[in-house]
């Protein structure tokens, strides 16, 4: 691919944390002849196999999707309702969400299109669910329909 350049809007740059804005290279794909990005799905333990993603390659490395935290995974805070999983846990219900702690949420604009990948109830069970919504006061996520199995 050809016309990388650094990202230079503000409102973009404003999105990434400030260690990484000078780093950040962006391209126009369309005008690369890619134009069909695919489309995420939600996908993981218990359900149908589906493809992954499209990917992108950089010096024959996969390159991350964007995500946060970078390089390791966040522990729920908690959750607005429980059940008893049978095993003497207690489990988020799926369909109220998960709380988070912190404030990196507040600086996304679009959240239209986020994602979360986790080991939700058990560390044998992943699964990518999609974001319905982010209540920035009460830190609460809840996902979409399809939901995985378990619990949070």
């Amino acid at each position: 691919m050809n016309g990388w350049r650094k990202v230079k809007k503000q409102d973009i740059l404003e999105r990434l944390d400030t260690t990484a804005r000078e780093k950040v290279y962006q391209a126009d794909l369309k005008a690369e002849g890619i134009n069909d990005f695919g489309k995420l799905k939600s996908r993981g333990f218990g359900r149908g196999i589906s493809p992954a993603a499209l990917e992108l390659f950089f010096q024959d490395k996969p390159m991350n999707i964007a995500r946060w935290p970078n390089d390791s995974f966040l522990k729920i805070a908690g959750f607005t309702k429980g059940k008893d999983d049978g095993h003497g846990r207690t489990l988020g219900e799926l369909t109220k969400g998960f709380q988070y702690e912190g404030d990196r949420p507040k600086r996304w604009k679009d959240t239209s299109d986020i994602w979360v990948h986790g080991y939700w109830a058990y560390d044998w069970a992943n699964s990518y669910e999609h974001i319905a919504s982010i209540d920035l006061k009460k830190r609460l996520i809840k996902t979409s329909p399809p939901h995985g199995n378990y619990g949070f």
